[in-house]
């Protein structure tokens, strides 16, 4: 099979030529590397500092303001959970349940496609049984992009528009308003972003302070008007009507345009028929919503947004579309004149801008490599003593590595600082595979026989020298690419490391004296012994400090329950109700006596394991 593949491309040299040049140019295309190649088209390799171990997970978020984790676990995060573990190909499920939030993390085996298992998902969220979550929550589901998702970084700052230099003049609500009604939508639009988050300032808001005396004077509660007020912001339908055979649309306008809309809201009618409205019972005015975050740049409270990008995405090439948007909307960015007469116009700052590292990371690298491959050509040249036998091995090197780009390409694998240092290292074999064919072609063409040759014998020659060493050369390849597979069945984030890292790896062994292995195996394992007693000694610690950690939550719940029994008794023996509680909290306590018992147990046998360590 080889040796067929071998004589073809050597009998059609006009085929080998052209998918040399396909090769090469397809190479150029795709690599990585920022070379100003205007006449062809780019579809680089998507390029990131690090690789993205992240788990294959999907994010569900639920937003339920005002209520304790307790509840957000009880009624959100429970049925959630338990309704989206019926889905295929789900590894485990995690939650988090904190003040009106709820999130959960759905993580998939790694063979599952990140967006098929984003449409399972939705689809589980769109056939919830009625009555799962309480009314009016609704679960969303989160960005499609990973924990390596957020590239860029910016704030809105007011600055000079001449000098570039701050100038302040803008409060933290209008810029957060700006950004989250404007600059949001704009860069959101940017190919290849996934998400843009407003993060600091304050949001704006309508806010209502009741006044409870006037409340109980009018005989109105905070339900009334809250339904009022919903209902008095809306616009209303009521079909048509025919005047002088003309059709007139009947419409009730009634959104709120100011303060006033609010305050003249009626909440209820008196027993005189005299409206109550809104402000009768409350102040209106603008005010920030609650936050329970900010974001602070140098010490001083600032408003901006990340930049989230699309999973699969190229990195580089997002942060460039988004840089692009931002000079666009530039122009179109308010401004304003300070009493001082400054000019403070509202500028999009970056703070953090993952360009910079990924530029340095592969810079480095692609030195790396062009410094590795012009070392090997001056080393072929110099040791083969052959300058058109040097030129044609030293030329693998880069054809190899432009055609490393197209595989990655191909395959879906980023250029980054693993993938890349991978291919550095299998340049050594490389260059080993063209010193054995080329020196082989070469010892045969010395051959005092094999001189004055016509081309076709000469043709014959190249043949016959390269099918020697082939077979020996495939063996050699084979057994380091055999001696890789079991890579492949390593799990979790293990392959993932690994199958960025090229197969082709040399190995170099040097033998040494009996005595010296004798001396290092015995110190490696007094070493070992070491290491383990340590070892034992740091989980047989944090086994006690478990230990202690359970006794001290379990004492404090037989003590919160011990409370609770005494409160349930002693309301039985007053009104003789009650007795089912009292029972089931009486169970309880006993339980909890039971496990104060048994994590005082394990206590104690944890000392006594330290103690034989520390004697040890």
């Amino acid at each position: 099979m080889i040796n067929r593949i071998i004589r073809f491309f050597l009998h059609n040299k006009l085929i080998t030529a052209l998918l040399l040049v396909i090769f090469v140019v397809w190479g150029i295309i795709t690599t990585p590397f920022d070379w100003n190649v205007s006449f062809l088209p780019r579809d680089p390799v998507p390029v990131d500092a690090i690789p993205d171990y992240g788990e294959n997970q999907q994010i569900v978020a639920t937003e339920w303001m005002g209520r304790s984790p307790k509840d957000i676990q009880d009624q959100i995060t429970y049925p959630l959970t338990t309704a989206l573990m019926g889905m295929p190909g789900v590894k485990t499920i995690r939650s988090t349940s904190m003040f009106g939030m709820s999130f959960i993390y759905v993580i998939f085996k790694d063979n599952v496609e990140f967006y098929w298992s984003r449409s399972r998902v939705l689809e589980k969220l769109s056939s919830l049984p009625p009555g799962t979550l309480p009314e009016g929550v609704k679960p969303a589901l989160g960005p499609d992009a990973t924990a390596l998702g957020q590239i860029f970084w910016y704030t809105l700052e007011g600055r000079n528009p001449k000098t570039g230099k701050p100038t302040g003049g803008w409060d933290p609500q209008e810029l957060r308003t700006l950004q989250d009604y404007y600059v949001k939508y704009a860069l959101s639009s940017a190919d290849g972003v996934s998400e843009v988050a407003g993060v600091g300032g304050f949001v704006k808001e309508y806010q209502i302070d009741l006044n409870p005396d006037a409340m109980k004077t009018y005989g109105v509660t905070v339900m009334d008007v809250m339904k009022a007020v919903q209902n008095s912001n809306l616009d209303i339908g009521a079909e048509t009507m025919e005047m002088n055979q003309v059709e007139y649309v009947v419409r009730g306008l009634g959104y709120v345009k100011s303060l006033a809309d609010i305050e003249k809201a009626v909440v209820a009618v008196s027993e005189e028929n005299t409206p109550i409205t809104v402000k009768q019972i409350g102040h209106v005015a603008f005010g920030p919503a609650t936050r329970r975050g900010g974001l602070d740049k140098n010490g001083v409270e600032a408003v901006g947004g990340v930049v989230v990008a699309r999973y699969k995405s190229n990195p580089l090439e997002v942060i460039s579309n988004v840089k692009k948007k931002i000079a666009e909307m530039e122009q179109s960015l308010p401004s304003k004149t300070l009493p001082d007469g400054t000019v403070s116009k509202v500028t999009v700052v970056p703070f953090y801008d993952r360009t910079g590292l990924i530029r340095e990371t592969i810079g480095t690298l692609e030195t790396a490599l062009t410094h590795e491959i012009l070392i090997c050509i001056i080393v072929i040249i110099v040791l083969v003593t052959n300058l058109r036998a040097s030129a044609i091995i030293s030329g693998l090197l880069p054809i190899a590595v432009l055609m490393t780009f197209i595989v990655m390409r191909l395959v879906g694998v980023d250029a980054n600082i693993v993938a890349l240092s991978g291919i550095a290292i299998a340049i050594g074999v490389m260059v080993d595979i063209g010193i054995v064919f080329t020196e082989n072609i070469v010892r045969h063409l010395e051959l005092p026989e094999n001189r004055n040759l016509s081309k076709t014998q000469y043709d014959d020659l190249i043949l016959r020298a390269t099918t020697e060493v082939a077979p020996a050369i495939i063996t050699a390849l084979l057994t380091t690419i055999i001696s890789f597979l079991p890579v492949f069945a390593m799990d979790m984030v293990m392959p993932m490391l690994s199958v960025k890292l090229p197969l082709y790896r040399k190995k170099y062994t040097a033998s040494v004296r009996e005595a010296q292995l004798l001396e290092q195996s015995a110190t490696e394992n007094a070493v070992n012994v070491q290491n383990m007693l340590f070892m034992e000694l740091t989980d047989t610690q944090l086994a006690i400090d478990e230990a202690n950690r359970n006794l001290r939550l379990t004492k404090q719940n037989r003590e919160l329950t011990q409370q609770s029994f005494s409160l349930q008794r002693t309301q039985f023996a007053t009104s003789g109700s009650g007795l089912n509680d009292l029972v089931r909290t009486h169970k309880v306590l006993l339980d909890y006596r039971i496990a104060v018992l048994q994590a005082d147990t394990d206590k104690r046998i944890a000392y006594a394991v330290l103690q034989k360590l520390v004697a040890k």
